[in-house]
């Protein structure tokens, strides 16, 4: 075997080096050519151990079988991407370029440079690459992948990967509404607001409301722009005066008004009452809902716990037919005004809050009166 130490501190102004082993043991050249390559020339074959000291990012002991360079490039330190967990849309990279050796008979090889980046690495400065986070890797991982292309053959090493953080969750309080009528089974709010369009939004509908005439199960259907939303949760209070509360979800990425259309089940109804409230959130991933706890109680104040996660949401809805005053909510931060008069002072309220701490929220829906009342707590995360 031999040893080859090689100082990173060799210069181009210092030709070369020549070690000789005592014993007449192995002559090594070590010469550092115009490019910064390390030309090192020993007798001799089978394995080598390179040592490199004094450098920033290439120190170590590395051992290669001279047979593998007849492949193409061998590497010894793969390319080192540099951030973090906090490293966002906007933030330039800096990437160490990796550590190669190749063969005698071979060329310089020609390092390429490829990533699952929105953006490819600039390399206008090679011993320096940086690598721009674009906006369309937030909650993404990237890591990029260094080719050294020689005669003799090409070889890639991979960098660590970096995750890129997600873009903060926005969610705000866009559309209130109420409607009543006699045996009206269908409620329009033509050009209802949506907020501004994004590729990423969804709206979640809270609807509450009651009707008369009827004791048969009473669904909301709600459609936005002619699109059905899909339940994801609901309380039914039955009996001749039948109350609800629903809350919907649909992902609506362009426009920023529509017709928002909510539909109560067939059935007698003699009168109706509903109110709605619209929240746009903007996420990026899948919709998980953690928990939704819902309750039909006859108390006036609903405590509940729910295991929220850090850059999803929180919410809660609360109902009472005959309800002259607003119900009120506590443990989350409402976005707008929390509540929407459906008709002579009958309330529903529904309050969204941003979670940027993961753990238990513990919520309070009041309705304000003894009697029995509907509500509805929840916990999003997006993944």
């Amino acid at each position: 075997m031999t040893s080859i130490s090689m100082g990173i501190g060799l210069s181009s102004q210092s030709n070369w080096v020549l070690l000789e082993t005592p014993g007449g043991g192995p002559v090594v050249r070590i010469s550092l050519l115009e490019n910064g390559t390390a030309e090192i020339e020993a007798n001799g074959g089978g394995q080598v151990t390179i040592t490199v000291a004094g450098s920033a990012s290439y120190d170590g002991e590395y051992l290669i079988d001279t047979a593998d360079l007849a492949s193409g490039p061998v590497n010894l330190v793969p390319p080192a991407l540099s951030g973090s967990g906090t490293t966002a849309a906007g933030d330039t990279l800096p990437l160490v370029p990796g550590l190669w050796v190749y063969g005698g008979g071979d060329i310089a090889p020609t390092i390429s440079y490829s990533s699952g980046s929105t953006n490819a690495v600039d390399t206008s400065n090679p011993a320096m690459p940086t690598l721009l986070v674009d906006v369309a890797d937030a909650g993404t991982v990237i890591a990029v992948s260094e080719q050294a292309a020689g005669v003799s053959g090409t070889r890639t090493a991979a960098s660590n990967s970096v995750p890129i953080a997600a873009p903060p969750l926005e969610i705000d309080l866009v559309f209130s509404g109420a409607g009543s009528g006699s045996s009206t089974s269908s409620y329009t709010f033509p050009g209802a607001t949506l907020g501004a369009a994004d590729a990423d939004r969804e709206l979640y509908i809270a609807t509450g409301g009651f009707r008369t005439g009827s004791s048969s199960s009473n669904v909301f259907n709600v459609t936005v722009g002619g699109v059905s939303a899909t339940r994801v949760a609901e309380v039914i209070e039955a009996g001749s005066n039948l109350t609800v509360l629903n809350l919907h979800k649909v992902a609506v990425p362009v426009g920023t008004t529509a017709d928002i259309v909510v539909s109560l089940s067939a059935g007698s109804i003699s009168q109706s009452r509903i109110g709605i409230q619209v929240a746009r959130v903007l996420k990026t991933g899948g919709t998980t809902v953690t928990e939704v706890a819902t309750a039909n109680v006859a108390q006036d104040v609903h405590p509940v716990d729910v295991d929220a996660v850090d850059g999803g949401f929180a919410l809660a809805a609360a109902f009472k037919s005959g309800n002259t005053t607003q119900p009120t909510i506590t443990g989350l931060t409402a976005r707008g005004t929390p509540y929407v008069d459906i008709d002579s002072g009958e309330f529903l309220s529904i309050a969204f809050d941003v979670v940027t701490t993961t753990g238990t929220r513990s919520i309070n829906t009041r309705v304000n009166e003894a009697a029995p009342g509907r509500h509805i707590a929840a916990a999003i995360a997006f993944e």
